[in-house]
């Protein structure tokens, strides 16, 4: 299905022409990516010992296997050797996922596309593991990008849902009628998603990880989330634990908290001398008396 995405981003009839290669755009950058993998496994890869492909397809069996959890990602930028599986997902990507990147700019589509694979990763392994007989799971490999293209194709649909879109590049048909194309195809199983199985010769599809991509841009469209606005909170609200002033609490003992008895009644037998002879009455040892007793009232007063 050939189509052209527009320069333009409100709900309109009009396309125009697609746009010049931009190597600086993230879209550019995954294309560049999944190319230079899909070459190096035709070159060099194949087979179920594959030196390229193996180190990044995901197994059921890796759910439990810390070290291989990278690998919910980088499944997305392998493919099979079957050219029409990595042509479909990347020219989708690069006529619909301009658009997308546009709007939402590129950091957010970059955080969506990959946390999307991720998801749509972890969907899949969890139903097979979950289904599958435990001798089987062995025998289960992804690869591919088409959960993120498929989520952002999704999120396409759902921001310009009124846009024509040329199927075939003659027949004209609206964005959202294409949404439902898509969704209904993976509900009958006929849309292409390839599951590298242990013969490495045959392929199955994962209409479920389709789905998942759709149902994540479902979510985040209509949910009105955003990436980066979690991150600016999550950073408010760790400036906010680290701005919180320490605070340190004094447990005075008995002997701070209580002025010496004998400081207490010499101090007293001062203070009435003074009130009855006068200040020229004391003599210097009384004097310091009442400083020590002032000093020891005041400390006192502050704990």
């Amino acid at each position: 299905m050939g189509l052209y995405e527009r320069d333009y981003y409100q709900d309109s009839d009009e396309l125009n022409p697609i746009r010049p290669w931009d190597g600086r755009s993230v879209v550019s950058t995954l294309i560049v990516i999944n190319v230079a993998v899909f070459l190096a496994n035709f070159i060099f890869g194949g087979g179920t010992s594959d030196p390229v492909n193996k180190p990044l397809w995901l197994q059921p069996i890796d759910l439990f296997q810390p070290l291989h959890w990278y690998k919910f990602l980088t499944n997305g930028f392998a493919h099979s050797r079957d050219v029409m599986h990595i042509l479909f997902n990347m020219l989708s990507l690069y006529l619909l996922g301009k658009v997308v990147e546009s709007k939402y700019g590129r950091g957010e589509f970059l955080r969506f596309y990959l946390f999307t694979i991720v998801i749509c990763s972890l969907g899949w392994a969890l139903r097979n593991y979950w289904t599958l007989p435990a001798d089987q799971l062995d025998n289960r490999y992804l690869i591919g990008a088409s959960g993120g293209v498929t989520a952002i194709t999704m999120l396409f649909v759902f921001n310009f849902p009124n846009t024509t879109l040329m199927a075939f590049g003659v027949l004209p048909i609206k964005s959202w009628v294409y949404g439902l194309f898509i969704v209904a195809m993976n509900v009958m199983g006929t849309a292409k998603f390839e599951v590298v199985e242990a013969t490495g010769n045959t392929v199955q599809t994962a209409y479920d990880v389709h789905l998942i991509g759709a149902a994540c841009a479902a979510i985040y469209f209509y949910g009105g989330l955003s990436f980066a606005a979690i991150g600016k909170m999550w950073s408010k609200l760790g400036g906010l634990a680290k701005s919180k002033p320490k605070l340190k609490i004094h447990e005075p003992n008995q002997t701070e908290n209580v002025i010496p008895p004998s400081m207490q009644a010499e101090a007293d037998r001062v203070l009435d001398k003074l009130h009855r002879e006068g200040q020229d009455s004391l003599t210097a040892k009384e004097r310091k008396t009442l400083e020590e007793y002032s000093r020891a009232v005041r400390k006192l007063r502050k704990q």
